[in-house]
C-alpha cells in the first residue's frame, strides 16, 4: 500500500505540479494575470478570439461596449500570443488599409477630462497611423489622435487645432503605450508615453478649445477626419476614461505587457 500512495503522488505531482492540474498559472497553460487595472476605467478594449461580421473583435471587459465590424473585408486578424513586449498577450492585427473597428455605444460626451490610451506596435511606420479617430469631418467635432508620417503623436478634439509630441514611435519591433487627455474646461490637451512603469508626458502640452466628444461614433484604428486613414499595427489594447488616466496606466501596462 504505502508504494502504490508514493506512485499515484509522484504520477500527480508530474501532471499538474504540487498545486495541481496546470500548477500555479491555472489550467491552460497560459500566464494569469495579476496585475491591477489603473483607477476610473470606463471602456478596456481587449482582442476577442471570435472576431467575425457577427462577433464582437474586441471585448470591453469594464461595461460591455464590445467594439465590433460587420464588413468582412475591414475585420482586423486575431493572434493567441505574442502581445506586448513579453509576448503574453492577444492582438489585433490592422492591416493599414481598411481595417477598423466601432464601439457598439458612442464614446460619452459629458467628462470634463477624460483620457484615451493604447497599447501597440506598428507594422508599418513613417505613415498616418490612427489610434482613435472621429468618424465624421471637420464639421462635427471629435477626437482624431494617431502617429504621425514623421512618426510623433498628435490629437486635437473639435479640430482643426492640433498638439504634437516630442517622443518619436518608428521602431515596427517596439511595443509602446501610450495616452492622450483632454481637459474641457481647462482647453488642455496632454500626450504620454508610459514606461517603466511611469507614464511622463510628450511634449509639453498644448491648448484649443474644444467640448465634449459629439462625434455620433467614434473609430478605433481609423480616422475619417484625416482622408480617411487605417492603421498599421498589432493592438493587445484600447482604453478610455472619464477622468485623468494615469493613475496606475503606468503600473499595469508594465506589468501585463512588460513595457
Amino acid at each position: 500500500m504505502r508504494n502504490l500512495l508514493l506512485v499515484l503522488f509522484l504520477g500527480l505531482s508530474q501532471v499538474g505540479g504540487i498545486g495541481g492540474f496546470g500548477g500555479v498559472g491555472g489550467a491552460g497553460g497560459g500566464p494569469t494575470s495579476t496585475c491591477t487595472l489603473p483607477t476610473n476605467l470606463t471602456y478596456r478594449w481587449l482582442p476577442a478570439p471570435g472576431c467575425s461580421t457577427s462577433s464582437p473583435c474586441m471585448t470591453d471587459t469594464v461595461s460591455g461596449n464590445n467594439a465590433s465590424q460587420t464588413i468582412s473585408g475591414d475585420l482586423p486578424t486575431y493572434s493567441s500570443t505574442g502581445g506586448g513586449a513579453n509576448g503574453n498577450n492577444s492582438y489585433l492585427t490592422f492591416n493599414g488599409t481598411s481595417d477598423y473597428l466601432i464601439p457598439t455605444t458612442a464614446i460619452p460626451t459629458t467628462a470634463n477630462v477624460y483620457t484615451f490610451y493604447a497599447v501597440f506596435e506598428l507594422t508599418t511606420a513613417s505613415v498616418t497611423n490612427p489610434l482613435f479617430g472621429s468618424s465624421s469631418a471637420y464639421s462635427t467635432p471629435g477626437v482624431v489622435w494617431y502617429v504621425t508620417s514623421s512618426n510623433l503623436l498628435r490629437d486635437s478634439n473639435n479640430g482643426p487645432v492640433f498638439y504634437t509630441g516630442t517622443n518619436t514611435y518608428s521602431s515596427t519591433s517596439t511595443w509602446y503605450a501610450v495616452a492622450a487627455e483632454f481637459s474641457v474646461s481647462g482647453n488642455t490637451q496632454s500626450l504620454y508615453k508610459c514606461t517603466s512603469g511611469t507614464c511622463t508626458a510628450d511634449g509639453s502640452g498644448g491648448t484649443n478649445t474644444f467640448g465634449a466628444i459629439t462625434a455620433t461614433t467614434n473609430w478605433l484604428g481609423a480616422s475619417q477626419l484625416l482622408g480617411p486613414n487605417f492603421l498599421h499595427a498589432k493592438v493587445s489594447e484600447f482604453g478610455y476614461y472619464n477622468g485623468n488616466s494615469l493613475t496606475g496606466l503606468g503600473a499595469y501596462v508594465n506589468c501585463q505587457y512588460g513595457i
